[in-house]
């Protein structure tokens, strides 16, 4: 048995201007019996004297400092630490509601839930936003349902419950701590999702965000080369449906193209993604349930993307479908540009 009900865990890295109010709502909360995980990620504006003076006065609380690695190495570093029956993570920036885990917690012992998740909101310069997620229902079972509804339309990690013994084998693929790749790891391991749908979370919205910052560098180890290269192989060992694969290969595409750095591409790193793409053994199958069938159009239906980009992605795929690469390429740099303009970015 646990000595805590759940582990919270939050990655720090130069945050000072708002980790204050983010770390006074965890300690706010009306629940009790939760351990929080600190991991200073190399801070050198002060953050790290806020978090090491929270964690002196909370019992329970710790602070790890660890040389700068990125928000993945931050994350795995808080895993291997928690204790708690359920893991929480949440965001150096955003701040949540005092009845959040008291509330969440109730939700996952009641329904006996693998993952809970809640409602947010969006603030932007103090102002929140109605909050953003639609349920079709508070239960969800069914594995198509779990990954359409519950995790394609934010795939974030923050907002949620997830029991520990099924996250504990898993790890952040690459230095970004893609989230879609970690939830597709222990996909088939949920069971049951509980939704309390209370914003409970609010997203502030800034631009030196870790879910925001415009990293020049353009990633080592994308979205599409974590789980073609990592996840699959697992997946059809499990022997998972083909149609899972389609909708998470989709979402990988988006994913990485979402990636603010991914901008700063040159040829040779799109006709890197290409040839990942192209070495999945699933591949043809997915072009062709994507151009001759509707089965994927759940994605945007689910408002996992927009409209707009599933039709430039059909235009991408079926270039790529007739080995017309280079022009594939085009319309991948021509989305990115759109989604950039788009972002204001």
């Amino acid at each position: 048995m646990s000595e805590f009900h759940i582990s919270v865990i939050v990655p720090i890295y130069n945050c000072c201007a708002y980790l204050e109010k983010c770390l006074a709502s965890i300690a706010a909360q009306t629940m009790t019996n939760f351990e929080v995980i600190l991991i200073d990620d190399g801070s050198s504006d002060g953050s790290s004297e806020i978090a090491q003076k929270f964690a002196q006065e909370n019992p329970g609380w710790q602070y790890i400092w660890q040389a700068n690695g990125g928000v993945a190495v931050a994350r795995n570093q808080g895993l291997a630490r928690a204790t708690g029956e359920y893991i929480a993570f949440i965001d150096a920036d955003d701040h949540i509601d005092k009845c959040m885990l008291q509330e969440m917690y109730i939700a996952a012992q009641t329904e006996q839930a693998d993952m809970v998740l809640c409602n947010y909101c969006e603030e932007k310069d103090g102002v929140c936003s109605k909050p953003i997620l639609t349920f079709a229902k508070e239960i969800f079972e069914d594995v198509d349902e779990i990954l359409l509804q519950c995790i394609a339309p934010k795939y974030a990690l923050w907002g949620r419950l997830i029991k520990r013994c099924i996250i504990n084998h898993c790890r952040f693929l690459n230095k970004n701590g893609e989230e879609l790749a970690f939830f597709l790891q222990f996909l088939l391991s949920i069971k049951r999702v509980s939704v309390v749908n209370k914003p409970f979370y609010y997203y502030v919205q800034q631009p030196d965000s870790l879910m925001h910052q415009k990293d020049n560098e353009v990633p080592e180890f994308t979205m599409m080369e974590a789980i073609v290269q990592r996840v699959f192989p697992v997946w059809q060992e499990q022997k998972m449906e083909t149609k899972l694969f389609n909708f998470a290969f989709l979402m990988a595409y988006a994913g990485m193209l979402y990636t603010p750095s991914v901008a700063n591409g040159e040829k040779a790193f799109y006709r890197r993604q290409v040839t990942c793409m192209k070495t999945w053994s699933g591949f043809e199958i997915f072009c062709y349930q994507l151009l001759k069938t509707n089965e994927l159009n759940l994605l945007y239906q689910s408002k996992a993307m927009g409209c707009k980009f599933y039709y430039l992605s059909k235009v991408t795929f079926a270039l790529l479908a007739r080995d017309l690469d280079n022009c594939a390429i085009k319309v991948m740099r021509m989305t990115v540009w759109w989604i950039r303009r788009k972002r204001g970015g």
